[in-house]
């Protein structure tokens, strides 16, 4: 997750079930708390009424499916038995089906019955996920193990024939930072799934552009301003030889998926999990081991255990050779988190700044009620729901609005309530609020000064709860009410997955000279080693321990895309290389974050990769964390910890640990390191660089592994289809007298 030296204003779009909500402009800033129990009730409004119940359908339909661009999204796990058609009177259908899980489009006003169609186990709307070297690589021992830079290891690995996957906003593939020896980019494809649908596009959606594409058009893949994807992309794999700021795996291949879309800096889970997809595809199609990169987050909406809809989606789709990295979060400084543990009359709860959004989950077989409260901080007055609403009963959403008078201006502004219900989720067994109180944007800020909304508890057991706005708790100092705290505050999206490395950040730069010389001391007020006082702390809900370890990610130098035209004034000091002000090209900038972290580590598991192309996602875990060092600042650890996991990585002793492949002879090695290569021309796939090999057979594939067409040998050099291709990527698989290839080219 990306954190900037200073905070902006942001928007993001909150999916609750049946409904979403745009927050926009900047968030309202929480007044002084308030040294007073609440005493005054301005009073009550009702919040226990239900939407309209809607006729469920019968044989005959009675939604219709509206046009494509007037559809709702939805996402949902299926069991065995589901059978598409039972979608069809919803006016649904199903997009796109992988290991259980199903993308579905249709008609919104019958959102809310499809919990009830035979075989979909779970529906939601998507989430919105937002995207949360030079010293970095001597602090994680990288440099003794590359082949590269002023004093290359000989015996090194650089991420050679390993495919680095980037889910991200925006990438540069004309920066110097991805750029071969022969000055083209080392992107293979980079696949938006935002743009205009063009044919043959995965899944019906977007556009994609592979590496010949990309080398004639340089803006494909960047976006307005848009900086993060290729600063991630830059720390796991630049290759830039004319500075010292290349990557952990300086000669790994290069994907992208590009999340960043035209009006927002946030994209829906769904396209995540498509993109994840999509890769190791691709991946798969070209036989590359792959590793990929989620430096996102989601502000907190989940239940933190690894039970969500898209954690079981990350848990199903690793395999051997495929390994996903995430970010831990930078939440670990803002109290998002808050544990109450209810007795039968106790009353307890907290309050935040609006927008507020509140996640809550209880203990399994254990209820809980709740009571949503809208406080003046200035005044003390208050306004309350009128009973309190038990997560036991039918699921349900409710929608609600409420007035609340200005104290000092005495005019009523309209508030929006929202939440939705469950008293066992299916998939965990806790009861779950999800709530929702927010402006309807017809008012102003002064309106709404000292506003702030709460919640106040009754029942039993524990039960955790988010701040999903990013706004701290707060207890506003009154009787039964709790501040926040930083435990659990690990991204729901890059950490809480079983099966995801999640990577937490420690300082390794607090110094910056700038373009222009300038020595700048004064961004970072922590000394090198510490852990980043924004790093997300764990355990997951569940009691695992997040994150597994710590890498340099406060601050990393790495490139800037050329799509920031006119960097902020705050943003300049960081800008470390420049090479022409005149122009946007070849800079590298300062930025911080577990976004940058994570890169560090994915790039060295490319190289682990590279060691042993089938390792497991649990291999990697463990040698990571088995070989993390520690210092003054990790202390002692007699166990990994909530804080530093295992501790700070050092690449060096894990790809120790990694088996190496068997030794080749050498003819072999020879073999290995020709440049062998295909192109397509006058109906015949050509093979080049084999030497005295002798062509014998082969097959073609399209970039999803489907086999489309056979090759036989027409002479030297020279293999004929058994079948028309149409434009786009192609993967042969050539055999000869003494070895197999994998080749790729593009038809046009």
């Amino acid at each position: 997750m990306l954190h900037l030296f200073s905070g902006t204003g942001m928007s993001c779009k909150i999916a609750l079930v049946g409904i979403s909500y745009l927050l926009a402009g900047p968030l309202w800033e929480g007044p002084p708390p308030i040294a007073r129990e609440l005493g005054r009730c301005q009073g009550v409004f009702q919040l226990d009424r239900a939407r309209p119940a809607l006729s469920k359908p019968s044989a005959i339909s009675v939604y219709d499916l509206p046009p494509k661009g007037e559809r709702q999204t939805a996402w949902a796990s299926l069991a065995p038995d589901f059978d598409d058609a039972s979608l069809r009177p919803y006016g649904w259908m199903v997009t796109h089906v992988y290991k259980g899980f199903a993308a579905l489009e249709g008609n919104a006003a019958s959102f809310a019955l499809l919990s009830d169609v035979p075989g979909i186990l779970e529906v939601k709307l998507p989430r919105k996920v937002r995207g949360t070297m030079d010293a970095t690589r001597q602090l994680s021992r990288i440099d003794g193990v590359l082949n590269w830079g002023p004093a290359p290891n000989t015996a090194g690995l650089n991420g050679k024939g390993c495919l680095v996957g980037l889910v991200d906003f925006g990438f540069d593939t004309h920066h110097p930072a991805f750029l071969d020896t022969a000055g083209k980019t080392r992107f293979l494809a980079i696949w938006d799934p935002n743009l205009p649908k063009e044919k043959n596009a995965p899944f019906g959606m977007g556009q994609v552009r592979y590496q010949s594409q990309l080398q004639a058009d340089p803006t494909f893949g960047q976006h307005e301003t848009d900086l993060h994807g290729t600063h991630v992309g830059s720390v796991a794999a630049g290759s830039n030889r004319n500075n010292n700021y290349y990557g952990a795996a300086p000669e790994a291949d290069l994907i992208g998926v590009n999340l960043s879309t035209k009006n927002d800096t946030s994209d829906l889970e769904t396209n995540v999990a498509y993109g994840i997809e999509w890769i190791f595809h691709v991946a798969d199609s070209l036989k590359l081991p792959c590793v990929i990169n989620l430096s996102l987050g989601n502000q907190h909406v989940g239940p933190h255990d690894g039970t969500s809809q898209f954690d079981r989606f990350l848990d199903s789709i690793i395999a051997p050779g495929h390994i996903i990295v995430g970010a831990a979060g930078n939440d670990g400084d803002k109290k998002v988190h808050g544990t109450f543990n209810l007795g039968a009359t106790d009353t307890l709860g907290s309050f935040t700044a609006l927008p507020a959004v509140f996640d809550l989950w209880g203990e399994t077989g254990k209820t809980f009620k709740f009571q949503v409260m809208l406080v003046d901080s200035a005044s003390g007055n208050y306004t309350v729901s009128s009973v309190y609403i038990a997560t036991s009963g039918v699921a349900k959403t409710v929608l609600d609005t409420v007035l609340w008078t200005n104290p000092n201006t005495k005019k009523s502004v309209s508030l929006i309530v929202n939440y939705a219900k469950e008293n066992s989720n299916p998939f965990n067994r806790r009861p779950h609020v999800e709530l929702v109180v927010l402006p309807t944007g017809k008012d102003s800020a002064s309106d709404m000064a000292g506003l702030m909304a709460g919640f106040r508890l009754v029942g039993a057991g524990l039960v955790n709860t988010w701040s999903a706005n990013g706004g701290p708790f707060m207890s506003l100092g009154i009787k039964g009410f709790k501040d926040g705290d930083n435990d659990l505050s690990i991204s729901e999206i890059g950490g809480t997955s079983k099966s995801i490395i999640s990577v937490g950040a420690y300082v390794s730069k607090n110094v910056i000279v700038d373009y222009s010389g300038v020595s700048h001391s004064d961004l970072v007020n922590q000394k090198v080693g510490e852990l980043a006082v924004w790093s997300s702390h764990g355990p997951t809900l569940d009691g695992r321990i997040k994150p597994e370890f710590c890498a340099p990610g406060r601050i990393i130098v790495a490139a800037l895309s050329s799509a920031v035209t006119q960097p902020y004034q705050w943003q300049l000091p960081a800008i470390a290389i420049w090479p022409n002000p005149s122009t946007n090209f070849g800079r590298y900038m300062a930025v911080e974050g577990t976004s940058q972290a994570a890169p560090v580590a994915t790039g060295v598991i490319a190289l682990m990769l590279e060691a042993n192309p089938k390792l497991t996602s649990a291999q990697a875990k463990q040698y990571l964390m088995q070989t993390a060092y520690q210092d003054a600042n990790t202390g002692t650890l007699a166990s990994p910890n909530s804080l530093w996991g295992a501790g700070k990585l050092d690449a060096s002793a894990a790809i120790q640990k990694v088996k190496p492949t068997p030794v080749r002879t050498l003819a072999e090695r020879a073999a290995s390191t020709r440049r062998v290569a295909a192109f397509f021309a006058q109906g015949n796939l050509w093979v080049t660089g084999m030497g005295d090999e002798a062509l014998l057979s082969g097959t073609v594939c399209d970039w999803r592994g489907r086999t489309v067409s056979g090759l036989t040998p027409e002479g030297k050099g020279r293999m004929g289809f058994s079948a028309s291709l149409r434009s786009g990527v192609y993967f042969a698989t050539v055999r000869t007298n003494k070895s197999v290839y994998r080749l790729r080219w593009f038809k046009t």
